[in-house]
């Protein structure tokens, strides 16, 4: 999975057309391929990246060339509120792996902004 996530990702993100300047929590960043996406071709406010493993994040966090993005260790039962919620709350390639996915979609929405973008690819 790792070589095609980036790949994907820039795909992805294209796909979704988020505007300019909005506020994104990656739910389940990985090692960052999408954050990094989001950044190179969304043009984010900022870039919120989590993951309950902590050697993924520890190495998106190294590799993390752009300062829009932050980093914690979260799931996505424990995901980051914002004030005022998050624009677009997405995850690449990991609904699939988990045990709930419903209960992860539930929780990304409710850490999103009124009228905004709640999305995955799998």
């Amino acid at each position: 999975m790792g070589r095609w996530s980036r790949r994907l990702a820039t795909e992805f993100i294209s796909w979704l057309r988020i505007p300019r300047g909005v506020h994104w929590l990656d739910a389940g960043c990985g090692t960052g391929a999408l954050a990094d996406a989001v950044c190179s071709h969304a043009d984010p406010a900022s870039v919120v990246c989590c993951d309950p493993v902590t050697p993924f994040v520890e190495y998106a966090r190294g590799h993390s060339r752009d300062a829009r993005q932050s980093f914690m260790i979260a799931g996505v039962d424990s995901l980051p509120h914002r004030s005022g919620g998050y624009g677009s709350v997405t995850s690449l390639l990991v609904l699939n792996f988990l045990p709930d996915p419903e209960g992860a979609v539930l929780e990304m929405r409710s850490v999103a902004a009124p009228r905004s973008t709640v999305s995955a690819c799998v």
